[in-house]
């Protein structure tokens, strides 16, 4: 069993598409996802 997964990517919009469909077939729900218009963090809030 996992905690947690880190993954870095170069379009995060294209990732989206397609681990959003796979996380849904696992059950697991998005936790939460920041505006496009934010920079890249590392959690909710920046934190």
């Amino acid at each position: 069993m996992f905690s947690h997964v880190c993954m870095g990517v170069t379009d995060v919009e294209r990732a989206f598409a397609f681990y959003a469909p796979l996380m849904e077939a696992l059950r697991l729900d998005l936790k939460f996802r920041d505006p496009p218009d934010l920079p890249p963090s590392i959690g909710p809030m920046g934190f």
